[in-house]
């Protein structure tokens, strides 16, 4: 009898942190695999996880279609996770061409799903149409109103910025000042965790030695299948340092998991598929979400070490296994805690620079 051929993979933009944690799930997983990764830069940490690597343009540019075709096709990629806020409507746009002529099934959501997640002043809208709490959001054009309702301190994030990049907290109208061109922000209302046990704060408790306190933050991951069927939900609370989780406690906080479950059956009607990240705060109006994102996420490996193995459990459910199996999978430890370090890896310079010529790369 022939051995079972191996599942191939590919994860996209393997040099950041949502890439690298997808790698280590998988490799995490009970799974037979063949990883295959891209980035747009040789110096990609990610590589070091993967079977092959490839170099690929930008998501915006004309030639990333044809590169991941060529890739996929040249590797018999059955299933591709994207790994980058950047390519997520690409991949959208791509996935349904990547399945009928290449039987490659993509990890991401629909069009629809992708563009009011990526747009957050759309999802702000989103969230009011369907009477879920979001933190009122708005362009400069609005600050005033926003000011006006809820005051200060504001958050201001830049309109192109992911994670907790480019983040301002704003305590005065001399703070908006100070930003370079505010029409590339769009501006927030700070959300106070209920934990802090006050009504209104100071750049002493939003600060602590000089970096912003993010602390108190829930992060809830819904998996969901391709009849918008629930297959997991995990929640947990994280201290985070510098927009990265470095203490993450799987929590069991049942009126958080009803709203995440309502916000998740919304994005279902406008294609959700697959992960859907919700990060909010415990407020004293209850819980209020401030992001949302149709993704795996920088904790996916910390999550499958708590018991929450996403990435297995959808390629398990795409394959027809029983929904007990897939049950197993995803179930959050809750008598653990996870702690965080930086990690590093060591390569050969003269792989890094055969990357770069050839654009491929045996690791």
């Amino acid at each position: 009898m022939s051995k079972p051929r191996k599942r191939r993979f590919l994860v996209t933009a393997v040099g950041g942190g949502v890439g690298q944690a997808i790698l280590k799930a998988l490799r995490l997983s009970g799974l037979d695999l063949f990883l295959v990764g891209t980035d747009v830069h040789p110096f990609s940490a990610g590589f070091s996880l993967c079977d092959r690597a490839y170099l690929v343009p930008r998501a915006e540019e004309e030639e990333y279609r044809t590169r991941i075709f060529e890739i996929c096709s040249r590797e018999h990629i059955t299933y591709l996770f994207p790994g980058s806020d950047p390519e997520l409507l690409s991949l959208a746009r791509m996935k349904k061409d990547l399945l009928c002529s290449l039987g490659c099934q993509v990890i991401v959501s629909d069009e629809p799903c992708v563009q009011v997640c990526r747009d957050k002043l759309r999802t702000y809208e989103f969230f009011k149409e369907q009477s879920l709490p979001f933190a009122e959001t708005v362009l400069y054009d609005s600050l005033e109103v926003l000011i006006e309702r809820q005051g200060f301190p504001i958050i201001a994030k830049p309109l192109d910025g992911s994670s907790s990049s480019g983040v301002r907290v704003l305590f005065s109208r001399e703070d908006i000042r100070t930003l370079h061109n505010v029409r590339r922000y769009m501006f927030q209302e700070y959300l106070i965790p209920v934990q802090w046990g006050k009504e209104r704060v100071t750049p002493q408790d939003v600060f602590a030695s000089w970096e912003l306190r993010q602390e108190h933050e829930i992060s809830i991951q819904v998996l969901k299948g391709l009849r918008g069927e629930t297959l997991g939900i995990f929640v947990s609370e994280n201290v985070l340092k510098s927009g990265t989780p470095m203490r993450v406690e799987p929590r069991s906080i049942p009126e958080v998991e009803h709203v995440a479950l309502r916000i998740a059956e919304a994005f279902c009607d406008l294609g959700l598929f697959g992960p859907l990240n919700i990060q909010g705060k415990i407020t004293r109006r209850g819980f209020v979400a401030f992001e949302v994102n149709p993704r795996f996420t920088g904790i996916t490996a910390v999550r499958a070490l708590l018991g929450f193995r996403e990435c297995e459990a959808i390629i398990r459910y795409l394959e027809g296994e029983e929904p007990n199996t897939i049950q197993s999978l995803l179930r959050p430890d809750t008598t653990k805690v996870a702690l965080r370090f930086v990690d590093e890896c060591i390569v050969s310079r003269e792989s890094i620079e055969t990357l770069g010529k050839r654009r491929e790369l045996d690791v």
